[in-house]
């Protein structure tokens, strides 16, 4: 028997009744139009719909907005026609230079617009914005975050987002707090491709700020977050004679997921819930990315956090956690609970990789997830007088149970280590936008 996990649409995805609703008051732009944005805005202060035309709107520089809306009169800036996503008509797109929604704007969308890079603004909604959507955005080849959310209740959904790559840290996604708890914003169904980060959840590190400020009620659902080959690398074995065992690949990224922040006030913890995460791998020596090639890094500030229904693979490490920071006002449990999660083939890609499911210090809770094809389930031992919850999970018996081998066996926890002949095989979709498809992951559920 085979079982397949199919994609679906996030259940709390921006619906854009605006797209189809008739007699709203619209001004349709060409490139030639305008010199920049503002002109726009002056010429047509109280269109709903703003509509650009095919072609390449990069000179008129970021369109700044600090206007607020009423909640049931959104305003838009689109794409002329909504038949086809961006990524699906390349000749036919209207290209511009990004977008900042500043204090004080609100209930604003933008859908279908494209964004190419080097040396763009993107896209950013600064701390005091609010209620802004971007749906179906088209970002590739930048050096900057492809959208960053330093306001609260904002929506980033159905976009492609690849190959945003700079010698520093950039991030696909970027979860921002900024002097005030980051609050509300959703990330759902975007396709990830080849960035250095896919989704970031910083602190705020500003000099003089408290470092420690929340991120509240965040989802991050649906999402493909993966590197491909154009991001690996292969370096030659460095003994003599090369050894066939010691591939030696790396990649020009460090994580498909980075947690610095989470709740301090609420036992609502962010979600982080059906999203697809693979090809990760440790960055190469002396490059300028700092990671071990987790698809998920847990650290800093990071707290309360729930992982539902995710699948992991080919990645060196699934879930990489530190021991909290010393000056956190808030030490103790990372409280972060790993639910129904599908996680294959943790492989050491270099002899330094550990191919591990969790390279974790302090305790997580585990529950009904599916592990498989890995060097260990757990690399770590847990800081003293801490000890991961197993609960209901498989693992296939060709993972070693390392660091969690007493925690595993704890009484009434229904654990399981089965043979590959009581595993089934499952089919994964993936890559909802560009190139939808199925991976088989063998032998990796019940």
């Amino acid at each position: 028997m085979v079982q397949t996990v199919t994609l679906a649409p996030s259940s709390r995805l921006d619906a854009l009744p605006e797209l189809g609703a008739a007699g709203r008051p619209s001004t349709v732009l060409h490139p030639c139009d305008f010199a920049n944005w503002g002109d726009v805005f002056h010429h047509f202060p109280n269109a709903e719909d703003y509509l650009l035309t095919p072609g390449d709107y990069r000179a008129w520089g970021r369109c700044m907005i600090n206007q607020a809306n009423p909640a049931d009169h959104r305003r838009l800036i689109r794409f002329i026609e909504t038949a086809k996503r961006p990524w699906d008509r390349i000749s036919t797109e209207a290209v511009t230079d990004g977008f900042q929604f500043t204090s004080g704007a609100a209930h604003w969308a933008v859908h279908g617009l494209t964004i190419r890079g080097p040396n763009l603004a993107t896209c950013i909604v600064k701390q005091g914005a609010e209620q802004i959507t971007f749906d179906s955005m088209f970002i590739e080849d930048v050096d900057t975050h492809g959208i960053q959310l330093e306001g609260n209740h904002c929506t980033v959904q159905n976009c492609v987002i690849r190959r945003a790559w700079a010698p520093h840290d950039v991030v696909a996604i970027l979860i921002r707090v900024n002097g005030a708890p980051n609050v509300g914003n959703r990330v759902l169904d975007n396709e990830i491709c080849d960035c250095v980060d896919g989704v970031g959840v910083t602190w705020d590190d500003a000099k003089g700020a408290n470092p420690y400020q929340e991120c509240l009620d965040l989802v991050v659902e649906g999402n493909d977050i993966y590197l491909t080959e154009v991001r690996h690398t292969h370096r030659p074995e460095p003994v003599f004679p090369p050894s066939p065992g010691c591939p030696r690949l790396h990649a020009t990224a460090e994580n498909g997921i980075d947690i610095k922040a989470g709740p301090r006030t609420s036992t609502q913890p962010l979600e982080f819930v059906h999203n697809r995460i693979w090809g990760f791998r440790t960055p190469e020596p002396g490059s300028a990315a700092q990671s071990d090639g987790a698809a998920i890094t847990i650290h800093r500030g990071a707290q309360r956090i729930l992982f539902a229904h995710n699948v992991i693979f080919d990645c060196p490490i699934a879930f990489h956690e530190v021991a909290r920071d010393p000056a956190d006002p808030n030490q103790g449990d990372r409280e972060v609970t790993l639910r129904s999660n599908i996680i294959s083939f943790m492989h050491p890609y270099n002899p330094e990789d550990l191919g591990a499911i969790l390279r974790t210090k302090l305790p997580f809770r585990l529950e009904g997830n599916w592990f498989s094809h890995s060097r260990t389930l757990s690399a770590l031992p847990k800081v003293p007088n801490t000890h991961d919850m197993f609960v209901d999970n498989v693992l296939h018996d060709d993972t070693p149970l390392g660091e969690a081998s007493h925690d595993w066996q704890e009484p009434d926890t229904n654990n399981r280590v089965l043979p590959a002949d009581d595993m089934s095989d499952v089919l994964i979709e993936r890559c909802r936008w560009t190139n939808p498809g199925l991976v088989r992951l063998r032998s990796a559920v019940l």
